[in-house]
């Protein structure tokens, strides 16, 4: 079985997302609002530039100026700390959490959509193991399930895995 490095899958997302924020960091080394820590608050206000009104959290001025500094840093410090594997789960929880809030509130979906998918480049290959996965939902009896409104008793069995010491339906 061939396997590929996870050197490409990082490099991706380093090109895909680190080079971007690596480019944005001089526009915002600049622009006032991003000093002030406004860079979020701005185009969130705007309610031609957002799916639903947020206003309940615009006016929190901490909460702004803090998720303004936070993707001021993260942006700014993603290309240095991407290669360190001790911060990689950090730099993913605050990529996707930043890109989920992107998805929820600006009408630009596939822009957030682009880079949720690069960021899941960057986890470890253990959790696509779906062999675990299946036997982990072995664990769980499904004897009574409520299907699209149809019941199942014990009667039919589903078994995921091969050492069940149950009887399989026939």
């Amino acid at each position: 079985r061939e396997t590929v490095s996870e050197f490409y899958s990082f490099f991706i997302v380093f090109v895909g997302v680190g080079l971007v924020y690596f480019d944005s960091i001089f526009y915002k080394l600049v622009s006032p609002m991003w000093l002030a820590g406004l860079g979020v608050w701005l185009p969130a206000s705007m309610p031609f530039a957002v799916n639903f009104d947020a206003t309940i959290l615009l006016n929190q001025e901490w909460l702004m100026k803090c998720m303004g500094y936070l993707t001021f840093l993260f942006e700014a410090g993603f290309v240095f700390f991407f290669w360190n594997r001790r911060f990689k789960f950090a730099l993913f929880i605050i990529g996707l959490a930043l890109h989920i809030g992107i998805y929820l509130i600006f009408p630009i979906p596939q822009f957030a959509q682009f880079c949720i998918v690069l960021y899941v480049l960057m986890l470890p290959s253990d959790v696509f193991n779906f062999k675990r996965v299946i036997n982990w939902f072995a664990l769980f009896d499904f004897s009574e399930v409520v299907f699209f409104g149809i019941y199942f008793s014990n009667s039919v069995h589903f078994c995921l895995c091969n050492n069940c010491q149950r009887k399989k339906a026939e």
